[in-house]
């Protein structure tokens, strides 16, 4: 019974299979048929009537998946497998097509994207380190056969396993490692394994890197801006974080216009009910004072949103701004 007070009730067959589920007076049927090949197709009738279906081998893996709706037109997807059970292929309602290939870990060393005609469109191909990490991956477009690469995505890792820096290049020669460096997104960590740092390969005023704070209890605390403008580095407080005793995000400060050296800040707080769920957030202006947009939320007792007013006093003219309540109404389905 839910929080309203509706049934579900499930009904199963001789091997434990749910063969029905009936909530609110709408039922959903599930029904099972094995296929000669061993093969089961499992078929799922909703309330509305639409039938959607996935069949799978004697092995557990999905070969086909339809959706079939009202009956009218159905769009499927077909899959196949190696003797190892790797993915090989799938191929789309239009008739378009991708395949996959492994290496001896069964790890994805290319994928081959076709159109509907048969045609080679794409190529992926995939290379890893001794790890089973991905450290690069090359993209190329297929034309009359010939293979030109248009992006190059190149990854690192610390030790633990932890993703240390990234790389996505568009060109078609192999990037040296000076390219590589020129585009590398970087990350460092605490000795919590929190992410502590994000830098960015950028030259130009604007954000050169983030560094993370957090409390005592791991509870992110600060986001910091390392600003780069008019030759000048400084570090600026991005974003801030306030906690309740549960853990529960309280208040988050976003300051704005930093490469003004301004403290100018948007205040949002949040309000919770008795039950964990956001009732109310306010985001006010700390420059003017002025709340600028704010939502409040009712609830069903399934948590779901019955009404939620919103206020929004960002745009100019007053015919722009919205100050408006929705009601929601929901059915024994949700």
């Amino acid at each position: 019974t839910d929080g309203n007070g509706d049934q579900i009730s499930y009904a199963y067959d001789d091997q434990n299979r749910v063969t029905e589920i009936t909530q609110g007076g709408q039922k959903t049927k599930v029904s099972y048929q094995v296929n000669s090949d061993g093969s089961t197709t499992t078929s799922v009738t909703d309330a509305n009537g639409h039938v959607k279906q996935e069949t799978a081998s004697a092995s557990g893996s999905v070969t086909t998946t339809s959706d079939l709706g009202d009956g009218s037109e159905s769009i499927t997807t077909k899959y196949t497998y190696d003797d190892r059970g790797n993915k090989i292929s799938e191929v789309y309602a239009n008739g378009a097509k991708k395949t996959y290939e492994y290496n001896s870990r069964n790890l994805v060393t290319k994928t081959q994207s076709y159109d509907k005609e048969g045609t080679k469109t794409l190529i992926s191909r995939y290379r890893y380190d001794d790890y089973g990490q991905l450290l690069e991956m090359t993209d190329y477009r297929v034309s009359s056969e010939t293979e030109t690469a248009y992006r190059y995505t190149e990854y690192t890792y610390d030790q633990g396993g932890r993703i240390t820096a990234f790389a996505e290049i568009s060109q078609n020669t192999q990037p040296t490692a000076d390219d590589i460096k020129a585009h590398q997104i970087r990350y460092t960590y605490n000795e919590d394994g929190n992410l502590s740092k994000v830098s960015y390969p950028t030259t130009k005023d604007g954000i050169q890197s983030l560094s993370y704070i957090y409390d005592e209890n791991g509870w992110l605390q600060e986001i910091k801006g390392e600003l780069y403008s008019k030759g000048q580095t400084t570090e600026k407080v991005l974003r801030s974080y306030t906690y309740d005793a549960y853990g529960k995000v309280k208040e988050i400060k976003d300051y704005r216009n930093l490469l003004k050296d301004s403290d100018q800040a948007v205040q949002k707080v949040y309000i919770y009910d008795n039950f964990d769920r956001v009732k109310e957030m306010i985001y006010t202006d700390l420059e003017t004072g002025k709340v600028m947009e704010s939502y409040q939320y009712s609830y069903d007792k399934n948590s779901n949103i019955t009404k939620k007013t919103q206020v929004n006093n960002y745009p100019k003219e007053d015919a722009d701004k919205v100050n408006e309540t929705k009601v929601y109404t929901y059915d024994t389905l949700g």
